[in-house]
């Protein structure tokens, strides 16, 4: 909880991968043996405030973790989690794509649609949310994911700039995206994509557009 006056925070509940006895985890409104949270990384917020979405690394994890969020008290419960695996996962949805090593996630402002920038499959996979009850449910190929490499397994393997993607935006006005790549030996890129009316699927600006990059000759040049 978050005092409104003065910012700071208090501890009201947590997730944790860890089993009873051995989780950082006060006992009040503590849920245990959650293995979809193990080394979770990031998590962003719909813009109703009604759902927080969580992605993973740890173990069989690499998981998109869907939960509801209570307006009042600011708990959580887990409704739901897609994973890369097919096999190996409390996940009730299994064998997504461009989810290996997820590493960053944002919501849309319509919330309409839900992003992931994967570091090992150098995409960014396309979730479209459901506002009413926040559950994702990944985009049909070829949008499923996009992605530099066809190791991915994505529908759209002909993106620029996407290697080593760690974080992902939306702008504010719900037309683009823009995601961060080059994550320890990645390039160093950000790649620009449009989101298509209506299934918010990616598509890459054109030629020089697609991405700036300090060493990514296909992009235009940059420093820093």
């Amino acid at each position: 909880s978050r005092g409104a006056a003065s910012g700071a925070l208090a501890v009201i509940g947590c997730f944790s991968s860890q089993p009873i006895g051995e989780a950082p985890c006060a006992a009040k409104n503590a849920n245990l043996n959650v293995t979809a949270v193990d080394e979770p990384v990031a998590l962003a917020i719909s813009p109703d405030g009604a759902d927080v979405y969580v992605v993973s690394q740890g173990g069989d994890a690499n998981d998109l973790v869907t939960f509801s969020r209570n307006s009042n008290t600011g708990l959580l419960s887990k409704q739901g989690c897609i994973a890369q695996e097919a096999s190996g996962t409390e996940c009730e949805t299994q064998g997504a794509k461009g989810l290996f090593t997820p590493y960053g996630v944002t919501v849309s402002p319509d919330g309409k649609n839900v992003y992931v920038a994967s570091y090992s499959d150098d995409a960014v996979a396309e979730f479209s949310r459901n506002t009413e009850s926040g559950a994702v449910e990944q985009l049909p190929s070829p949008n499923n994911c996009i992605s530099t490499t066809e190791a991915s397994e994505c529908g759209t393997t002909s993106a620029i700039g996407l290697e080593r993607a760690i974080g992902v935006v939306v702008s504010p006005d719900g037309k683009d995206v823009y995601v961060a790549g080059g994550g320890e030996s990645g390039e160093g890129a950000i790649a620009a994509f449009e989101r298509e009316a209506g299934t918010g699927a990616l598509i890459q600006l054109p030629a020089e557009a697609g991405c700036i990059s300090t060493s990514n000759e296909s992009c235009a040049g940059a420093v820093a």
